[in-house]
């Protein structure tokens, strides 16, 4: 069985350089991810995906301040 390709806009919580967890913005609102980031203690980035690849580069999203 063939996996699902990446496509659309993914919140990425980077627990270190090479431990990530996506999910897709339409799982959780941008609120909930950086307060999930902000309790997990870990970066929040905005990534994009089109046929599994990344698009461009990460956007970190600020989580200082947000609590």
């Amino acid at each position: 069985m063939k996996a699902k390709e990446l496509n659309g806009y993914y919140y990425c919580f980077s627990f270190d350089e090479w431990s990530h967890n996506l999910y897709s913005i339409t799982e959780m609102s941008r609120k909930e991810a950086i307060l999930t980031a902000i309790d997990n203690g870990v970066r929040l980035y905005l990534v994009k995906y089109q046929k599994g690849k990344q698009q461009g580069s990460k956007k970190r999203i600020a989580t200082k301040n947000m609590a």
